[in-house]
């Protein structure tokens, strides 16, 4: 009996770690976007230890953020934007690129501008080589940027298909592993019982794709999102 106690609740285990980790790490996120970086930099300063490259945004971003500068120090790196001195609220993106132009994360900022005219210092990853700046919004005026690609059909069928097998393997274990825990000199009739098989089928692929219908409407919600 214990071992079947242990194998139920090995199983249960390994079904909630494949439902709530590893399938939707590995299939539900969002792939950064390709997009030609139109950024360029335009000279480089040392000013005592540090050395600042200048850069300007893409030509659609200046007319609200005219340069952006990033500064190494022996004590990291950091990025400051000189923006439009009327300017008392701008949200933009950091895309921030390591080696072999490898994006290592995006960094969304909100700054309630306090000094006219520069956006406050914002600490960047160590191993940063160079940035990208897109402006999300100027005080209530939105811009697109589509900085991720949105989840495609193919990893939502390819989900659904290993939910549903799995939700079938717990389905089974689980009536198997109770008829051995619970259904002493009985066990042998529950099992070969047809009808408790059909319905534990029934009730598996009922499961798998009611999970598989949330999935796809949290989904379709985060794919609106990443659109803005």
């Amino acid at each position: 009996m214990v071992l079947w106690i242990l194998l139920l609740l090995v199983t249960l285990f390994l079904f909630i770690y494949v439902e709530v980790c590893v399938l939707p790490k590995s299939l539900f996120q969002h792939a950064y976007a390709t997009r030609k970086i139109k950024d360029r930099g335009i000279k480089t300063e040392k000013r005592g230890d540090e050395e600042i490259i200048v850069y300007e945004p893409d030509l659609v971003m200046r007319k609200h953020l005219s340069q952006y500068m990033l500064i190494k120090r022996q004590d990291g790196k950091f990025l400051q934007c000189k923006i439009d001195e009327g300017l008392k609220y701008l949200e933009y993106e950091v895309v921030v690129y390591g080696k072999k132009h490898r994006i290592l994360t995006i960094l969304n900022v909100k700054d309630r501008i306090k000094r006219p005219g520069y956006t406050e210092m914002l600490e960047l990853p160590p191993e940063t080589a160079f940035v990208s700046v897109l402006v999300s919004e100027v005080n209530k005026t939105r811009f697109v940027n589509k900085l991720f690609a949105p989840i495609k059909g193919g990893r939502v069928a390819l989900y659904s298909i290993i939910s549903i097998a799995a939700t079938f393997v717990l389905a089974f274990v689980a009536r198997i592993s109770i008829a051995f825990i619970v259904g002493g000199v009985f066990r042998e009739s529950v099992l070969l019982y047809s009808d408790g098989n059909v319905i534990t089928a029934l009730v598996a692929l009922a499961a798998g794709i009611i999970n598989t219908v949330v999935a796809i409407l949290c989904i379709k919600k985060r794919n609106k999102e990443i659109k803005r």
